[in-house]
């Protein structure tokens, strides 16, 4: 195997260990903001009458309405961590069959695989597959290590839009009581 191929195959497999962390980090705090962010508006939605002689309901409901985009932005992150997780194992399913193909006597066609998998998708995924596939062909071996590091930092900019939206959640609150 010539030196290039062999980097750009180390490459890939450090920008997918990347991807894997920080997608798996990205999805743990999100749950956990998640969870504490509606902890508290929970609490406060329980007790509204105690609570609607400190701060205005139309407050609660700003709040209410901030916390509600930052659950949406939470969705969207553990959309993109599930398409991250999914090729990050399949990627790795795949090396381990590699090395068995190699082992024994079969033919591989490339083609037939990636046609295959597109026929189990759906768009916009089909595009996607068809895009890796073709820089594949043309010998760029790390384009699915960069387009898994790629989703994992999108997943991180919905985390800091959840971040911004939780934590502007209970800015709102604050600021509206009456104390």
């Amino acid at each position: 195997m010539a030196q290039e191929d062999v980097s750009q195959l180390v490459a890939n497999r450090l920008l997918t260990e990347m991807a894997r962390s920080l997608s798996e980090t990205h999805s743990k705090f999100s749950a956990w903001l998640l969870a504490g962010s509606s902890a508290v508006f929970g609490l406060i939605l329980a007790n509204l009458d105690s609570v609607s002689k400190f701060v205005a309901i139309d407050v609660v409901k700003c709040g209410a309405n901030l916390l509600l985009l930052s659950l949406i932005a939470a969705v969207i992150q553990r959309w993109v961590f599930s398409i991250v997780q999914a090729g990050i194992k399949g990627g790795d399913s795949g090396a381990q069959m590699d090395q068995e193909i190699r082992a024994g006597n079969f033919t591989f066609d490339q083609e037939k695989l990636f046609f295959e998998i597109e026929k189990a998708s759906f768009y916009p995924a089909k595009w996607l597959i068809r895009w890796q596939y073709g820089k594949l062909k043309d010998g760029d071996a790390t384009v699915s290590g960069r387009q898994q590091l790629k989703l994992a930092q999108l997943q991180g900019f919905c985390l800091l839009l959840q971040i911004f939206l939780a934590v502007a959640s209970v800015a709102v609150l604050v600021s509206g009581l009456n104390a």
